[in-house]
Order: C-alpha cells, then structure tokens, then sequence
C-alpha cells in the first residue's frame, strides 16, 4: 500500500411524506438492490462521522438516492446534515432512530431532509444512550431494523448507518440490517490493536446460519494519517500483509480542515480545494469494490 493518500422525552416529529423526500435527487442507478452499509469503529477519533457523512453526501451529489441513518446519540451526523435546524436541541428532540429501534415506527415517517440534495436522514436524539437498557428484555430486538427497514430499500440507493462506539444493540441491529461494513481505522499502534479486537465481533454477524448471511466486510479505510511518516508506512504495510485488498487505496487525511468543515454546511470538497478529491477517491473505489462483487455473484449464481 502507498503511504500517499489518493486524491425518550420527545416531543413532536415532522413527519415528510417518503415520495417527497427522495424525489429531489437525479436517479443514477447502478446497482438493481439498495446498498446497506454500516459504518462502525470499536474507538473514538476513527473520523467514522466525517466518513459517513462525506461518503453519503458525496453519492448523492453523483445522483444516488441516500438515506443517512444515525444511531450515535452524540448527534454529529443529525446536526451537521440538518441545516434548517438550526438548534441542536430541536434536532434531539424529533422523532428518529430511538423510536425506530424501540417501537419500530415505519420509517418513511421519520425521514427528515438534509441540505443537500438527494440526501435524507433518520435523526439521533440523546436517548439513544438508554436504548440498551430500555430494551433489553424484548426478544428479537437485534432484527428491529432489518424488519422495519424493507421498505426503504425501494426508495434508495444507499442506506448508510453512523453507529457508535459502543457495541451494544444499536450496532447489532445496523449489522443485522447491513450489507457492507466499513471500518475507519487510524494508524496508530493503539487503533491497531483496537482493530483487531473489533473485527472478530464484526466477522461473526457474517455467519449465515447465525446472524446475517448477507454481510460482507467492504473494507478497511485508514482515516486521519500523516503523510510521509514512518508510523503510516508501518501501518499500511502491516495491514496490507493481514487484509490484503480488503483496505482501501484511498487514505483520509488528518488535517485542521476535517474539524472545521463539521460546524458547517459544508463537505470538505466545498472547504478545502486541496483535500476534495480523498472522499471522491473513496466513494469510487467503494462503488468499484460493490460492483465487482455483485458480477462476481452473478458469476458463481
């Protein structure tokens, strides 16, 4: 690998009706089912966030119907997609992933657009961080989105999850509900070891007979890296010896810019010219990467 980068207490929800949500788009299809894929890092500081929403914004502004569901009560993803809401209290305080996972609301009554077109989202509130406990004596809980989820499949193209760190039932149910799954890593011995611990618990949701037989690991994308240093080259030699072409070409830079793009409304191609061909590199190796797997099954079918 090169060590350069390429280039609840809720009050009310304003329910918007599905066909208007994912109309605003320009439909580029390339694939006949609907991409689940589930973002998730064990560790903190992965720029797992900054990842989904690059990567989700990015795949609607090349004409893909994109729905963004976030289930981190930290809300980043909500509030920095969420423009018109300018409050972060009143994003909180809508309807969203709480409910979809506790009561198992129909979705396209949760869908909340963002600024940008083609993009919608499925908001975070703060009672997320209770969803374990609240429910975690309702049997077959882990396969809420997968069953409540289906009839999104027919609106979009891609249905991203910002999970968070904890692995607890709210990244059970995204796995469940998946596809793909993408792990942010930083190069650093720590994230490393970290990795590694992860990816066993992500790798058993792939059992077929257990849990979901259509996951598969999409990658492994080194985030926040340091060009030229002797700790990235390390790491991606390393990686590239363990994973092989499971990690991605493409590495996320660690740059000021990253940090300032997230308080606005903004991708990091509109805030840093030097930067804004990294995420556009990811997104065409991710869709790359998918549809060589789709013709690899249909070559084995």
């Amino acid at each position: 690998k090169t060590a350069t980068p390429s280039r609840s207490g809720v009050a009310t929800a304003r329910v918007t009706p599905h066909t208007q949500a994912v109309k605003k788009a320009k439909h580029a299809p390339r694939f006949e089912t609907c991409q689940r894929v589930t973002v998730s890092s064990r560790k903190g500081g992965t720029a797992k966030t900054t990842t989904t929403v690059h990567l989700a914004g990015t795949l609607a502004r090349k004409g893909y119907r994109v729905l963004l569901v976030d289930l981190d009560a930290q809300m980043d993803a909500s509030e920095w997609l969420c423009g018109e809401l300018s409050d972060a209290t009143e994003v909180g305080q809508r309807l969203g992933s709480h409910e979809l996972i506790r009561d198992g609301l129909d979705p396209r009554e949760l869908i909340t657009p963002s600024w940008i077109e083609g993009l919608d989202l499925i908001l975070a509130s703060p009672a997320l961080d209770g969803i374990a406990r609240e429910t975690a004596s309702d049997f077959g809980i882990e396969r809420q989105l997968m069953s409540v989820m289906q009839p999104l499949d027919a609106l979009y193209d891609f249905i991203l999850y910002d999970t968070p760190a904890a692995f607890d039932v709210r990244t059970v149910n995204a796995l469940m509900a998946s596809s793909w799954v993408l792990i942010p890593s930083q190069p650093g011995p720590l994230d490393l070891k970290g990795l590694f611990n992860f990816l066993p618990k992500v790798l058993q949701f792939t059992d077929p007979h257990r849990f979901n037989p259509n996951l598969q690991l999409l990658g492994i994308v080194l985030c926040r890296v340091k060009n030229q240093t002797v700790m990235l080259r390390e790491a991606s030699d390393f990686l590239g010896e363990e994973f092989g072409e499971l990690v991605f070409d493409t590495m996320i830079s660690d740059s000021i810019r990253y940090q300032e793009v997230s308080g606005q409304q903004a991708l990091i191609q509109d805030w840093e010219p030097s930067l804004s061909g990294e995420y556009e590199a990811l997104v065409e190796e991710l869709l790359a990467r998918i549809e060589r797997a789709r013709r690899a099954e249909q070559l084995g079918a």
